[in-house]
């Protein structure tokens, strides 16, 4: 394993998150400090995931956060996520709910004021819309506060600075007035109305931010469901080794462990990316993610859930980091540029009002900053970019950067791999010598690969493996690259590879004391369609290759058959004459086996495994495919084509938005009650373009 899945690793849920800014500020602070290797913040459910290069305590991180206004949980799993999320939610209602309440109820006494309430009740109903000010401002507007203060101490804009400025000036003002009996210059109605407009606006894009994010799994298992042991029923985190576990049909094996069936298949294409079932037999170790197609198995755990192949795999996969595009990096800039330009021109605007009107001076600025939030500005690529992720996986396709919906559009030369990938990428049996052979020899070969996780081995066992025996085989040895061989009844019986140079299938020899007693042929099938699915790409295109590692004959045949001109087929290629010759037609997309052609995938400006285990092939490739499906290629191309179009229209529309709000603003069309309305509406506006352009594309 990569050493730096090795150290130490903390998760937290912070509550908080508004915007993309916020995300910023989190990972800036924390990788700042020395025992912080890195902070990542996921967009979408507000986990904070730190890696320390050495060990460090939670608190101190929480502590650091507190500085900057963040409250943070600490996670233990991943349950923790959806109830921290759920306090947080319940949190921000309640503060809504009093703001609501007293905002409401100051309404009230203040529509008797102007109604021409007499002194007495003037006097009193001014006295109760304080009163009844005192919860917005002591409770419902903390965060407000708390954000303002560590701005200012951090030496950064923040939206909630002004806010507070206003929120705190409103109420000293009003009681300043109430104080000297000026009850016609309070203002705790419209600073109450002002606070809860913002908070209810915030609330609920929140919301409407998780829910657009959210997406489900195929290939996740879930830690809530309970499987059958024993006469009890136990969670996934609850299974332990030697438990022995009901898989029913259709479900995911939680853990690794020994078939206790005489036979299953199983689809284990999230593992090893092969599409097709492979039949396994009793004793046989399954590998936790692969999937019960058939009747209900029993199996025994061989280790527990939390040291399960899967669980590390996800461990793994969660920590593939998404390095920021040039465009997020165009748009962190802008957003800091536009902020502080704003603030320079309400000051500014300020200034000039002193010697008219102050008073409206300062509304207007006012109204200028709330309006003219960044956060649509900020929030538009991270959010197409999750989006865009989060659609890729949906449909089978596992992007490690985000980076590669940029570079594939750059890519002008396509590079396929022959094996598993322009073929099925699976063994089957194709002819045998001679062509009946008798039932013994039949069990015998079975018996000989009955444990073995060679793709021959699977493939004899699909096509005979329903009929097996049990043989007493002894000595039995299986050596890598040369075979398998055991003893029956005092003969030697060994399964051995005999292939020439030029055939065009694989051969295996059957021996029986060193004497050939029967030949096994083995064919990877070409997939179907190719020819006009190759075609297709031609477009798109400059040049598109198949290399291999195979024989000339063997791919030349695959080439012509899939319609590639013999000038851009290569053969006998070794690891690194793959990657030299990459390198030499950049910018290129490289389609193969994300282990055995490392190098290749590595080289190229974009790499796509579509074979071998998932966590090995994203060690080098920029993208797994989960279904075998090289449809997925035009599928990318689309997203990509779309992840641009979204980018690029968002950046219009929260620029567009700014400026015509920020003129309105200043022009005294909108003071900052309405501006507290309009402000979500950019923020919406990218919410729900990114939303439709994306989610609905395929």
């Amino acid at each position: 394993m990569n050493a730096s899945y090795l150290k130490p690793k903390l998760f937290f849920y912070v509550e908080g998150i508004r915007c993309y800014a916020c995300i910023k500020k989190i990972e800036d602070v924390l990788t700042a400090l020395s025992s912080i290797e890195s902070a990542h913040v996921r967009f979408d459910n507000s986990v904070l995931e730190v890696t320390c290069s050495k060990s460090v305590e939670p608190n101190m991180i929480q502590d650091q956060l507190a500085t900057i206004g963040f409250k943070t949980k600490i996670l233990t799993k991943k349950f923790d996520t959806y109830s921290a999320q759920l306090i947080e939610n319940r949190k921000f209602l309640n503060k809504i709910a009093v703001a609501g309440f007293c905002a409401a109820n100051i309404m009230l006494f203040t529509v008797s004021v102007y109604g021409g309430a007499d002194n007495l009740y003037l006097k009193y109903f001014s006295w109760l819309t304080a009163f009844l000010f005192l919860p917005v401002l002591f409770y419902s507007s903390v965060d407000f506060y708390k954000n303002a203060l560590a701005s200012i101490k951090n030496k950064y804009l923040s939206i909630d600075l002004p806010i507070s400025i206003a929120l705190i000036g409103g109420f000293l003002f009003s009681i300043i007035n109430l104080g000297l009996g000026k009850y016609e210059h309070l203002y705790f109605d419209s600073t109450a109305s002002f606070i809860f407009l913002i908070l209810v606006v915030r609330y609920f894009l929140g919301r409407l931010q998780q829910s657009l994010l959210v997406v489900s799994d195929p290939f996740e298992i879930d830690e809530a469901r309970k499987y059958q042991v024993g006469n009890t029923l136990k969670t996934v985190l609850e299974l332990k080794k030697d438990d022995v576990i009901i898989i029913r049909r259709g479900e995911l094996i939680p853990v690794d462990g020994v078939l206790l069936n005489q036979y299953a298949e199983v689809n284990t294409s999230f593992l090893t990316g092969e599409s097709y079932p492979k039949l396994y037999q009793q004793n046989m170790t399954v590998l936790s993610g692969s999937l019960n197609i058939s009747s209900d198995i029993s199996i025994r755990a061989s280790r527990d859930y939390n040291k399960s192949h899967l669980n590390q795999m996800f461990e793994r996969l969660d920590q593939i980091k998404k390095e920021k595009s040039n465009i997020v990096k165009i748009t962190d800039r802008a957003s800091h540029y536009l902020i502080f330009s704003v603030f320079v021109i309400a000051i500014g605007y300020i200034l000039f009002s002193l010697t008219n009107d102050p008073f409206v001076g300062f509304q207007r600025a006012l109204a200028l900053i709330i309006i003219a939030c960044p956060c649509a500005l900020a929030l538009g690529a991270p959010l197409t970019y999750a989006l865009g992720l989060r659609k890729a996986k949906t449909s089978g396709i596992l992007i490690k950067d985000q980076n590669v919906f940029d570079r594939i559009l750059e890519v002008q030369n396509l590079f396929f791999d022959k094996t598993g990938t322009l073929t099925e990428g699976k063994l089957s049996v194709s002819a045998t010598n001679p062509e009946l052979i008798d039932p013994k020899t039949i069990q015998i070969i079975l018996n000989l690969e009955k444990i073995s996780h060679h793709p021959i081995a699977y493939a004899i066992r699909d096509k005979w493996g329903k009929e097996f025996e049990n043989y007493n085989l002894v000595d039995h040895v299986e050596l890598a690259g040369v075979g398998v061989s055991a003893r029956f009844d005092n003969d030697v019986y060994s399964l051995r590879s005999a292939n020439g140079a030029n055939r065009e299938s694989i051969l295996v020899s059957l021996y029986k004391n060193n004497n050939v007693i029967c030949e096994l042929y083995f064919e990877d099938r070409m997939r179907g369609n190719l020819s006009s699915f190759l075609n297709s790409l031609e477009s798109r295109f400059k040049e598109i290759f198949l290399i291999s590692g195979d024989t000339s004959l063997l791919t030349k045949v695959v080439g012509k058959i899939s319609g590639i001109k013999e000038s851009n087929i290569f053969s006998n290629l070794k690891p690194h004459e793959k990657h030299d010759l990459i390198k030499k037609y950049q910018p290129a997309l490289m389609i193969g086996d994300g282990i055995n052609d490392a190098l290749a995938l590595k080289e190229a400006h974009v790499g796509i495994a579509v074979a071998g285990a998932v966590e090995a092939s994203l060690e080098s490739s920029d993208v797994y495919f989960i279904k075998n499906d090289l449809n997925l290629i035009h599928k990318l191309i689309v997203l990509s084509n779309a992840v641009r179009r979204t980018l690029i229209s968002n950046l219009i529309l929260s620029l567009f938005y700014n400026l015509i709000a920020g003129y309105l603003a200043l022009a005294g069309y909108v003071n900052p009650l309405v501006a507290a309305v309009l402000m979500p509406i950019s923020s919406l506006a990218i919410i729900l373009n990114t939303y439709w352009r994306l989610k609905l594309i395929f």
